[in-house]
């Protein structure tokens, strides 16, 4: 399955349904912004998962609102325009029929991360 990230592919040569992939590296080199286009691009044709130690939920909702219209969304919208308003709510409609999910629990054991992927699968399965 493509990441949606052509350099992503080729090296991985795409998602498939056993990975488990961790995205370690030094601070401030846009992981949050790889994995939440990943996340996007992959909630198109399946369900996806995702844990995050230090964002909070609705922090990834804003990068994947941010990655779906190229805006740098601030935490305020005072001096936003219409068009502005309208991309966003474009972004979020589209990113309502998706299967995303988020536990961003910081202290999550590797145990619970394991168990809560494979209760997440079985759901997934059932639907």
């Amino acid at each position: 399955m493509p990441s949606g990230i052509r350099d992503f592919d080729e090296i991985t040569s795409g998602l498939h349904p056993s990975d488990l992939i961790l995205i370690v590296t030094d601070p401030k080199t846009a992981k949050t912004s790889l994995v939440t286009s990943i996340a996007c691009n992959v909630a198109q044709g399946a369900g996806v998962l995702m844990f995050s130690s230090k964002k909070r939920e609705e922090a990834l909702l804003v990068d994947m609102l941010s990655t779906n219209t190229g805006l740098n969304i601030p935490r305020s919208c005072s001096k936003a325009t219409q068009d502005y308003f309208h991309k966003v709510v474009d972004a979020a409609v589209l990113l309502h029929g998706r299967s995303i999910f988020i536990d961003d629990h910081a202290d999550n054991s590797a145990s619970s991360v394991f168990s809560k992927a494979l209760s997440f699968k079985q759901k997934l399965d059932k639907d």
